[in-house]
């Protein structure tokens, strides 16, 4: 509805470059992503990992992916006691004496890949973490599974990746059969079959189908 829409700011994919740290602060260090399948997630994850690593020297950025969480962890704290050595490349030790000093910042990824059982508990854990208000963290998520669970996330963001634009397929290819130096023809045969085939066009409209393609 026009009430609902106006609500919500649109990025082009010019705008959104760049700006994930700043659209991290915006929501007071509290952020949910979410999407489609194969929509982009992880690489907007991976980007704002990038960018809170130059503009904040004295944190440290954590991309974690969620699928080992479980219920019977509790706290989040014990959850990442387990898991933070094996991704850091630590020890025990030291994984619990970076946590001790509150710089991490945790970007958890894949929400939706948790035990559908465990989701819930998942999403009180992180609540419970957020009492600290030192404490930041965005998480990721397919949308369908999200909207599944009956409980909201504790953040004060959200960002939903949609679609790619015909106009944004249109100017990828263009760029890429236009180069000078070396055109791709086969961005040109690609654009033909997208423009020809109605399904394809709606396949592409995925990021991860039209990179693949592209390959």
């Amino acid at each position: 509805s026009e009430e609902r829409a106006s609500t919500f700011v649109a990025y082009n994919s010019e705008e959104i470059g760049g700006t994930m740290a700043q659209i991290f602060h915006d929501g007071r260090g509290r952020l949910l992503l979410l999407g489609s399948p194969g929509a982009g997630k992880t690489t907007l994850m991976i980007q704002l990992v990038l960018e809170l690593l130059d503009s904040e020297p004295d944190a440290m950025p954590v991309l974690l992916n969620l699928a080992t969480w479980s219920k019977d962890f509790i706290t989040l704290d014990a959850w990442l006691k387990k898991i933070l050595p094996a991704e850091l490349g630590v020890s025990e030790r030291l994984a619990s004496e970076i946590i001790q000093q509150n710089r991490l910042i945790l970007l958890f990824d894949g929400f939706d890949e948790i035990k559908e059982d465990d989701r819930v508990s998942c999403l009180e854990a992180i609540a419970r973490y957020g009492e600290d208000s030192g404490h930041r963290y965005a998480i990721s998520s397919r949308k369908k599974e999200y909207f599944e669970v009956a409980k909201d996330a504790p953040v004060e963001s959200q960002i939903e990746v949609g679609p790619l634009s015909i106009q944004q397929l249109e100017a990828e290819l263009q760029r890429l059969w236009s180069d000078p130096v070396k055109p791709e023809r086969g961005a040109r045969l690609l654009w033909n079959a997208i423009q020809e085939n109605e399904l394809l066009r709606k396949v592409v409209e995925t990021p991860f189908y039209f990179n693949s393609l592209q390959i």
